[in-house]
C-alpha cells in the first residue's frame, strides 16, 4: 500500500473520508457517524478516526498525513485539542486539522477564488478572493445562527405547526405531517421530547425534506419558512462578498451541503435576490470535488506535493470510479 492522505470532512450528522495516494489516485473512502468537535470531543474524535480505519480496512501504518476538517473546529483552540486526540493515537506529527469550510472551499474551487455555501445540518459561508484574504460569515451553531440549514428550517416547521395549533399562526399542513411521522396525537406532545433531548439537533434537522415537500403541495406556510431559509443564506454569501470586496464584480458561489445538494432550485432564487444586492453577476456552479478530497489536496500541498494536471486528472477520474463500485 502506497503512503497515503486521508481527507476528512466531518460534520453534524457524519463523517465522510477519502484515501487518497501521493499521486493522486483515491483508493478507498469511508463513511461513519457525527464528528462535529463541540458534540464529539476529544474521545469522539479518537474514536471516529479508529472506525474510519476499520471502515476502510486501512492500516495506521500507511498514513502518511491526516487532514480533519471538522465542523465545530473553527477556533485555533479547537483545532488544537482536535490535533492533539489524534496524535494520540499514534500519529505524531502526521495530523492537520481545519475548519470543514476550510476544506470545502479547496475542494470547490482547488484553491482558486470563490464563495462556498454550506447548508447541511448547520449553516456557514466561506470566501477567498484573488488577493488570497479569506472571509467567513454565519456557522456560530443552531442555538446563536445556522440559519438556512436543516436545523433551522426543520425548527421554523416545528414553530408553525405550535402556533397553528394556538391559533396564533396560519394553518399548515406540517402539523398533521409531523403529528403522523412522530406518531402522536397533537404537535404539542414533542414538545417535552424536545426539551428532554429525546429529539436532537439531527433530528429536527431530518424533517427539512417534509418541509419541501409540504411546500410543494402550495402549503403557503411551508414555503414562507423556505423562502426565509434562502434569504438568509443569501445574506451570508452577500456579507462574504462585501468582506472580499467583491461589490460590483462576478460573484462565484458554490452550493455544498445536504440541504443545498438536494434542494437548490428551491432556494436558489431567493438566495440569488440577496446577493444580487451587491452585485448582478451571480454564477452558481458545481464544487469541483466535495469536502473530504478537498483535505486530500490540503494533505497533498503540505506534503509539498504540487498539484500537476495529472494528479487532478488521478482524483478527478478515481473518484469518480470509486462512486460506482
Amino acid at each position: 500500500m502506497h503512503n497515503l492522505i486521508i481527507g476528512i470532512d466531518g460534520g453534524g450528522t457524519k463523517t465522510h473520508a477519502v484515501f487518497v495516494s501521493l499521486n493522486g489516485n483515491v483508493l478507498k473512502q469511508a463513511t461513519v457517524g457525527a464528528s462535529n468537535f463541540q458534540q464529539a470531543g476529544k474521545e469522539g474524535i479518537k474514536r471516529v478516526c479508529r472506525q474510519i480505519l476499520k471502515e476502510a480496512g486501512i492500516s495506521g501504518e500507511s498514513i502518511q498525513r491526516w487532514v480533519l476538517g471538522l465542523a465545530g473546529a473553527g477556533r485555533p483552540s479547537d483545532r488544537l485539542a482536535v490535533k492533539a486526540a489524534v496524535e494520540e493515537l499514534g500519529f505524531k506529527n502526521k495530523v492537520t486539522v481545519e475548519s470543514d469550510g476550510r476544506i470545502a472551499l479547496t475542494g470547490a474551487f482547488v484553491g482558486a477564488a470563490g464563495i462556498i455555501l454550506i447548508s447541511g445540518t448547520g449553516s456557514i459561508c466561506y470566501g477567498l478572493n484573488t488577493a488570497g484574504q479569506m472571509a467567513r460569515s454565519g456557522g456560530w451553531g443552531y442555538l446563536l445562527g445556522d440559519e438556512g440549514s436543516g436545523y433551522f428550517i426543520g425548527n421554523q416547521a416545528l414553530i408553525a405547526a405550535l402556533k397553528d395549533l394556538d391559533g396564533r399562526g396560519e394553518k399548515t399542513k406540517l402539523r398533521q405531517k409531523f403529528e403522523s411521522r412522530f406518531n402522536v396525537t397533537t404537535i404539542n406532545l414533542l414538545v417535552p421530547k424536545i426539551y428532554n433531548g429525546d429529539l436532537q439537533k439531527e433530528d429536527i434537522a431530518a424533517l427539512a425534506p417534509a418541509v419541501f415537500e409540504t411546500a410543494k403541495t402550495h402549503d403557503s406556510v411551508a414555503a414562507e419558512i423556505l423562502a426565509f431559509a434562502g434569504r438568509e443564506l443569501g445574506k451570508m454569501a452577500a456579507a462574504v462578498a462585501r468582506q472580499l470586496g467583491l461589490a460590483g464584480k462576478t460573484i462565484q458561489i458554490a452550493p455544498i451541503g445536504s440541504v443545498l445538494e438536494n434542494q437548490k432550485d428551491i432556494l436558489k432564487p431567493h438566495i440569488e435576490k440577496e446577493v444580487r444586492t451587491i452585485s448582478d453577476q451571480v454564477v452558481f456552479r458545481d464544487p469541483q470535488y466535495p469536502p473530504a478530497i478537498g483535505a486530500a489536496i490540503f494533505g497533498l500541498k503540505q506534503e509539498n506535493i504540487a498539484l500537476t494536471l495529472d494528479i487532478l486528472e488521478n482524483i478527478s477520474t478515481s473518484y469518480e470510479s470509486l462512486q460506482t463500485v
